[in-house]
């Protein structure tokens, strides 16, 4: 029996729900096998990082523990008080912190300076990496080397003794401990094969000054050879390589150890406008060669939520940068630690530096609150 007024599909047009779902799977299919790539490269990347699974902390030898507690300061110019350590008092430990939002995320990066026949290093340079999610800003905050805190655990020394004392999980309690600021994660790189990172990424444009090139030019990248060199650095912007950017970040013995500082932010500031101008190629080719190179802390599942949350705004964030302890916010003394010279160090006004830390990298809640 016909049946004239039902239509037969055979041979007629596919019906539009159809399509839709043929559309449907195949996009489907198409995200399933985006996401299985991005997982067996996401796990291929952060198989090359190294882990911070051990604390140095109570490893150390007692020759390793009087070299961190007698180290001795000569300085014919020094004219500063000298004080007893326990004449010391530090400024409480704040109980609020405000620092804690999901809006902030605070990276410690570091630089050892671990020569080829140690096997403990201090953290020569230390750049916390703080990320406000809310205002689009990256604050870039260097923490001086000789300042003098509290080391949670272990007698006070410079800051830069407590990544020696015990690795990054020290580290870190020591900068909470200190300035209130507590820190996500830390990302580590020996001095020795930084050179080797600048140089996959071209090499850096820094601006010298005629000084910093007169003295780099003269003693070449200090710590790796000789002294000397070939270098025709010259005052003005350089294309620097590798070597001649450690050199530059090394470098204290024209100034201080606070431009030191400023100069190692010019680098990292140098490195980040690099990468952030990478294609997805270069890229790829620059994580397999560069996450080798690095030790961390973090777990994968913090790697990837941080680096999900924040490579977004890394395109146009707003860039700033500082120091602690900043000029005024500091003395100049020398510890009597039993040695014939004592040791040089920057002994910080907590208060002072906690304010200052809230009045930057949480100025967005600062503004509109009634710290004082």
């Amino acid at each position: 029996m016909n049946y004239p007024n039902k239509r037969s599909n055979r041979g007629g047009r596919i019906p539009w729900s159809r399509v839709a779902l043929w559309g449907l799977c195949i996009l489907l299919a198409l995200i399933l096998v985006g996401l299985i790539v991005a997982t067996v490269y996401a796990e291929h990347w952060l198989g090359l990082i190294n882990r911070d699974h051990d604390s140095t902390r109570n490893t150390l030898s007692s020759k390793e523990l009087e070299d961190l507690y007698n180290d001795a300061t000569t300085d014919p110019n020094f004219s500063g008080n000298i004080v007893n350590p326990t004449d010391i008092t530090f400024a409480p430990t704040p109980t609020e912190t405000y620092f804690d939002g999901e809006e902030y995320v605070n990276i410690m990066l570091v630089g050892q300076d671990r020569r080829w026949n140690e096997t403990v290093s201090r953290s020569d340079a230390m750049a916390l990496l703080t990320f406000n999610k809310k205002t689009g800003v990256l604050y870039m905050t260097s923490f001086l080397r000789d300042t003098y805190v509290q080391i949670p655990g272990y007698p006070d020394n410079r800051i830069n003794a407590a990544y020696a004392l015990g690795g990054m999980e020290l580290m870190e309690e020591t900068i909470r401990l200190n300035f209130g600021v507590p820190v996500d994660g830390t990302v580590s790189v020996d001095f020795f094969r930084f050179p080797e990172i600048v140089d996959m990424l071209g090499g850096l444009d820094l601006t010298l000054t005629q000084k910093e090139a007169d003295y780099l030019n003269l003693h070449g990248n200090w710590g790796l050879g000789p002294e000397g060199s070939d270098w025709t650095l010259t005052e003005g912007v350089n294309h620097m390589t590798g070597e001649q950017c450690l050199a530059y970040s090394r470098l204290r013995q024209i100034d201080s150890d606070a431009i030191r500082a400023e100069r190692q932010r010019n680098v990292l500031i140098a490195m980040l406008g690099k990468v952030k101008d990478l294609s997805l190629k270069e890229a790829i080719a620059l994580l397999d060669q560069f996450l080798p190179m690095v030790t961390t802390n973090m777990t994968n599942q913090q790697i990837l939520t941080h680096a999900f949350s924040l490579f977004p705004m890394l395109s146009d964030c707003e860039i700033k940068t500082q120091r602690v302890p900043e000029w005024g916010y500091y003395e100049n003394v020398r510890i009597d630690n039993g040695t014939p010279n004592g040791m040089l160090v920057l002994l910080p006004n907590l208060d002072a530096i906690r304010k200052q830390l809230i009045d930057t990298l949480a100025y967005d809640i600062y503004a509109t609150s009634s710290i004082d």
